[in-house]
């Protein structure tokens, strides 16, 4: 049986296992994290949760149609204030389980996400809509925001396939609040490599977070690096903010590396922290930073590995 034919088949159990489902949004469990930021492994650590399942990525602009119709980006801006009635509808339907397909789904089997009763859903590119998205739910569970260092988080990406595309100079995407990118069109387009790029839609969609009044207080900010040396300290942290008992196996997995993790049996704390700085050139680093200095990002820098002002202390420092 082919790969697509697979793929197909399993899209058509999820589809139909969707007309049923109907999980309660309130009680969903929302990471919003940075592609190759720790989501993986997070979402799987959570995963022990009895009775939840992972919707993966449901913002994957080729896994749902939805939103190419409504010209949603791969990092979508909408202001927190803004009015998007579709997009509200669609995240509605998310929060039931009503958009589940192959590609959602496929860190659990039809059988668990049968027997769920919670969603985790794990959203890697949509932080520039974090404030807006609490604003459009009562969630029990406030919406856990990751941050990792960016080198750290670029180098990763430029060592994996999906990032193995040729480089375009920027245009701004001809999506719904694109004002967004408007002020910095100039630095944008001055641009020359893709790591530059990725380090600017690092800037850019963190610092709306970071530099909300709300930050960690509509939401959980807490820096990956934190996740990783203070484990035990930062789960019982979450968990606690959560009202949620934490589940027994949670602790035993947080040393096992995710899935999408090549090649190792245990997380290896060093070479997360440090290893962008073997990936990386030092004309790379120069350059990252330059783009850092742009966007006045002062939590981290080319010169720690370790966050300079932890994610939720950024907006306190500024106030």
């Amino acid at each position: 049986m082919s790969h697509h034919l697979k793929y197909k088949i399993k899209t058509f159990s999820y589809k139909t296992i969707s007309i049923f489902k109907d999980f309660d949004p309130s009680n969903a469990i929302s990471l919003f994290c940075d592609p190759r930021g720790g989501s993986t492994w997070l979402a799987e650590t959570l995963n022990t949760i009895a009775n939840s399942t992972i919707i993966d990525e449901p913002l994957h602009l080729k896994n749902m149609k939805s939103l190419r119709e409504m010209k949603f980006s791969w990092r979508q801006y909408i202001p927190e204030d803004a009015k998007w009635p579709e997009a509200k509808l669609f995240f509605h339907q998310v929060l039931r389980g009503k958009k589940l397909n192959a590609g959602t789904c496929y860190r659990n089997t039809p059988l668990e996400v049968i027997q769920a009763q919670q969603a985790i859903l794990k959203i890697i590119r949509g932080k520039a809509l974090l404030p807006w998205y609490v604003k459009q739910f009562d969630f029990k569970h406030k919406p856990l925001f990751v941050i990792r260092h960016p080198f750290a988080v670029i180098a990763s990406q430029l060592n994996h396939k999906a990032w193995n595309y040729a480089f375009h100079k920027f245009q701004i995407p001809s999506s719904p609040f694109k004002e967004f990118y408007e002020p910095h069109e100039a630095f944008l387009k001055s641009l020359k490599t893709k790591e530059e790029q990725l380090t600017a839609r690092w800037c850019m969609t963190n610092n709306i977070v970071l530099n909300h009044p709300q930050n960690n207080h509509s939401w959980i900010s807490i820096n990956y690096e934190d996740l990783i040396l203070k484990s035990n300290e930062s789960f019982r942290h979450i968990f606690n903010v959560w009202d949620l008992e934490i589940p027994k196996i949670l602790f035993s997995k947080i040393n096992k590396p995710s899935t999408t993790t090549v090649g190792k049996t245990q997380i290896e704390s060093e070479q997360l922290l440090k290893g962008w700085q073997k990936k990386l050139s030092s004309t790379q680093i120069d350059r990252l930073q330059k783009v850092l200095d742009y966007f006045e990002v002062t939590y981290y820098s080319s010169r720690e590995v370790l966050p300079i002002i932890t994610a939720d202390k950024v907006q306190d420092q500024r106030l």
